[in-house]
């Protein structure tokens, strides 16, 4: 009888068991980004929590800044763009969580800001892009996979507004 109580408790060490897993992230109510170059505004976009988006880009680097049009787009992300641009923040997320490090860097790359809020008010994130190796090109590379989802989306489809720049 022992043998077979020893050999049950062994056995139950065996069992699966359901591992806790953190927690989903909050859905986003809205998400945004502001990509700048030597001082022009490349683009600049917002994101609600229903996917409508606005976008707006026109601004060059250098060259006679008379002739810049800006123009504006609206469109609502389907619903795949939407869970991959929450995936990106998610990324975005967990980068912060590690070290700041870089290894090597340059000048004069982009930079910005990027935005987000998952219900617990606006998170600001000031980056510029001119970290090329480490933790920071890490994060600066994520942030531009959320922007690129957005103005991909956003350059698919044609300018609602055009003006000059003023």
């Amino acid at each position: 009888m022992r043998s077979i109580l020893c050999l049950a408790f062994l056995l139950s060490a065996c069992v699966p068991v359901a591992q806790a897993s953190s927690p989903a992230p909050l859905a986003l109510k809205s998400v945004g980004g502001e990509v700048k170059s030597w001082g022009a505004t490349l683009r600049r976009w917002t994101v609600d929590e229903a996917g409508r988006v606005e976008h707006t880009s026109g601004e060059k680097v250098g060259g006679n800044r008379t002739d810049v049009v800006i123009e504006t787009r609206r469109l609502t992300l389907t619903s795949a763009q939407l869970a991959a641009l929450a995936q990106a923040v998610t990324k975005v997320e967990a980068v912060l969580d590690t070290p700041e490090q870089c290894d090597e860097k340059l000048t004069d790359g982009p930079y910005g800001i990027f935005e987000w809020d998952r219900g617990a008010g606006l998170q600001k994130l000031p980056f510029d892009g001119n970290c090329v190796r480490g933790r920071d090109y890490e994060l600066v590379s994520e942030i531009f996979a959320a922007d690129h989802i957005v103005d991909d989306a956003a350059k698919a489809v044609q300018p609602v507004e055009r003006h000059p720049l003023q």
